[in-house]
């Protein structure tokens, strides 16, 4: 089975789409909401979005969405949690985004097989496309993010998706925000 996830504390903006890239490729997609931010820096800060805005962009295009409630100081725990459930119900395969991150689901698909098919790692690593303060700019860098766990292994041996195994990058738009 393949699980899609999300650690969500803010980003309405793309959440929806965002929902919907996973939703193409996996069997179920789960969201894992923190009314804290557990990413970075987060002393003093306040999510910009409620969590009934959040559930309604998720939502948005029908996709059923187990939604949970989840405490994580840092993105480490966040991420942990995710990981857990994935195993939990089961998942052989999940994949990531946050809320800001478009996939598209007919390349993640193809992602998914490729990882499943090489069978060989536990973390694997996927190429981005950074919209840059427009839909008109973009940034190339080496930023290289585990999107795609394969919960069949450790995860203690990284790989990276080429571009056969991931045809399409994965958009991300907090730049462009």
């Amino acid at each position: 089975m393949r699980i899609g996830c999300l650690a969500v504390h803010y980003g309405k903006e793309y959440l929806a789409w965002a929902v919907r890239g996973l939703a193409d490729a996996c069997n179920e997609v789960h969201v894992f909401y923190s009314r804290k931010p557990s990413f970075g820096f987060t002393e003093g800060l306040t999510c910009p979005d409620t969590e009934d805005e959040l559930v309604a962009e998720a939502g948005r295009f029908g996709v059923k969405v187990k939604w949970h409630r989840v405490s994580a100081r840092n993105e480490g725990q966040h991420r942990n949690l995710m990981i857990a459930e994935a195993k939990r119900r089961g998942a052989t395969t999940m994949a990531i985004a946050d809320a800001d991150e478009v996939w598209d689901g007919c390349a993640l698909d193809v992602a998914l097989r490729a990882v499943h098919d090489a069978n060989s790692a536990g973390r694997w690593l996927a190429n981005f496309c950074h919209f840059w303060r427009s839909w008109d700019w973009t940034v190339v860098d080496w930023f290289r993010p585990v999107r795609i766990v394969d919960l069949r292994h450790p995860l203690d041996r990284d790989a990276h998706l080429d571009d056969h195994m991931q045809p399409s990058p994965i958009f991300h738009f907090g730049y462009a925000q």
